[in-house]
């Protein structure tokens, strides 16, 4: 799945805030205020220009995914995302806010069936724009005389995510929330998802070598598959985020003793 397709995966799922004057709002305020409730799930503006989106997630903004009309993609760190995300609020469109995070893609070749350059131009060109106050479509090409080409993305790989503890807490608010059967049915399809990686699965644990980020969000996508037709994507989502949740904040206790 590409990061278009995800960002519009997320929107058919649960909305805070669905479609109001991005003008109209104190984005600042409005990131403060869902940061502060622990919110999961990404601030989305769209106008006829620009598609963007910045991410919430682990208690602070993270990267940003920005879609020129032109077929730039750019993905942004949270500071330069932010930014950039003011600009074409300033501009008007419609701000949205989804909940619960996407299958996030894995890299360049995510954006489509051609792989993508990586490259930091199409970044440094949609900073540069927040920074001017210019649509970055109608910005000259960083370094030189380098062109941009359509497509490009820029990726910034977070931190990996504790996946074992974050999917064997899932199977346990699945097996609460939508019976053991379809539990069982998840953990059959997550045990042959890590197979080729060394996992597997005991007692309802996870186990499994240190993988990269990338590889634990295929093998998540892989497994999910088999109960998003039955209980939907947004659930899925919602509880993935939840058991991210309720881990991040076991640790802090643990921490705090």
């Amino acid at each position: 799945m590409n990061r278009r397709t995800a960002l519009e995966t997320a929107r058919t799922g649960p909305a805070l805030i669905a479609g109001v004057p991005a003008d109209a709002v104190d984005l600042d305020a409005l990131i403060a205020h869902l940061v502060a409730r622990g919110f999961e799930g990404g601030v989305s503006i769209a106008d006829p220009e620009t598609d963007a989106v910045l991410w919430i997630h682990d208690g602070a903004p993270q990267e940003s995914w920005f879609f020129e009309a032109t077929g730039t993609e750019a993905v942004l760190p949270a500071a330069a995302g932010r930014d950039l995300l003011r600009q074409v609020a300033s501009r008007g469109g419609t701000l949205s806010v989804v909940v619960g995070l996407p299958p996030l893609p894995a890299g360049p070749a995510a954006t489509g069936d051609r792989a993508a350059e990586e490259t930091p131009d199409a970044a440094q060109r949609v900073a540069a724009a927040a920074r001017t106050g210019t649509a970055p479509g109608g910005m000259p090409p960083q370094g030189g005389n380098r062109a941009v080409p359509a497509g490009t993305t820029v990726t910034m790989e977070p931190p990996p995510h504790p996946w074992p503890e974050i999917l064997s807490l899932f199977v346990e608010r699945l097996a609460r929330l939508r019976g053991r059967k379809l539990a069982s049915r998840f953990l059959a399809s997550l045990e042959r998802a890590l197979a080729p990686h060394g996992g597997r699965v005991e007692d309802g644990r996870v186990v499994a070598p240190p993988l990269p980020e990338a590889t634990w969000r295929r093998i998540v996508e892989t497994a999910c598959a088999s109960i998003v037709a039955v209980v939907g994507r947004g659930f899925v989502d919602a509880q993935i985020a939840a058991a991210e949740h309720a881990l991040r904040q076991t640790s802090g206790a643990g921490e705090g003793r």
